[in-house]
């Protein structure tokens, strides 16, 4: 392995270079995605301390290398490159800041830095509307979820397909990711979801026991049972007889 030395001259030769040779690679990888340069975990924190990395340099797709760390993992070069004066919510071409990539990736360490340095948990995508919390729901893992919902991120805000993230852990995510919305205030009865296949219209357990998710249907079931048993709570106490009591 080349030594930090030999690394590159400087953070934007490497991250241009590398983008400008595989840019079919780039395409495959979709919004979003990073190539495979600045492997090196100490590379980038030693172009940092040597000034020369370029906080306005972008690839292909209009990430800056804060993207790229974020998306690896890497909550160090995170703080280094945000104290060399990154931009902490900037955004690539589709619209995604850091945070998306971080909540993607499910990475709580990259996520609370982020977080901790000023990332929006509002910020949209262009195209889809999606907000961080929903890539975070895609996770089998739910801490990256409460994170964003600690920070303020809503629970029910619906991307441009009408999709709140709830939808997005039912389909994609895990147990864990859907009883932390859930514990969140993410509401478990959303109607009418249309079918891919254009058959009839379901609710979201329906979705969750059709794509065979049983932890999401029971996840799902026991927070319907248990605001069932809340609303009748609230009717008997709520009741002329009760009050008079």
């Amino acid at each position: 392995m080349a030594s930090a030395g030999r690394f590159v001259g400087t953070a934007s030769a490497l991250f241009l270079a590398a983008s400008a040779s595989a840019p079919g690679a780039l395409a495959a990888r979709g919004e979003g995605r990073p190539f495979d340069g600045l492997e090196d975990p100490h590379g980038t924190r030693d172009l940092v301390r040597r000034g020369g990395t370029d906080p306005d340099a972008r690839d292909g797709l209009g990430r800056t290398l804060l993207h790229h760390v974020a998306w690896k993992g890497r909550a160090k070069d995170v703080r280094a490159l945000v104290r060399a004066g990154f931009d902490v919510n900037a955004r690539n071409h589709a619209g995604a800041a850091p945070l998306h990539d971080a909540a993607e990736r499910g990475d709580p360490g990259v996520v609370r830095a982020l977080l901790r340095r000023g990332a929006q948990v509002n910020a949209r995508k262009t195209r889809t509307g999606e907000l961080p919390i929903h890539h975070a729901a895609r996770n089998p893992d739910g801490r990256v979820v409460r994170l964003l919902v600690g920070a303020g991120s809503p629970v029910n805000a619906v991307d441009a397909g009408g999709r709140a993230p709830i939808r997005h852990a039912v389909r994609w995510g895990g147990g864990d990711a859907v009883h932390a919305l859930l514990r969140a205030g993410a509401a478990p009865d959303v109607p009418d979801i249309p079918d891919a296949e254009g058959g009839p219209l379901r609710t979201l357990l329906d979705e969750a026991a059709v794509l065979e998710r049983p932890e999401a249907v029971l996840a799902l079931e026991a927070e319907l049972e248990r605001r069932k048993l809340a609303g009748l709570l609230r009717d008997v106490c709520g009741s002329p007889r009760r009050r008079r009591r």
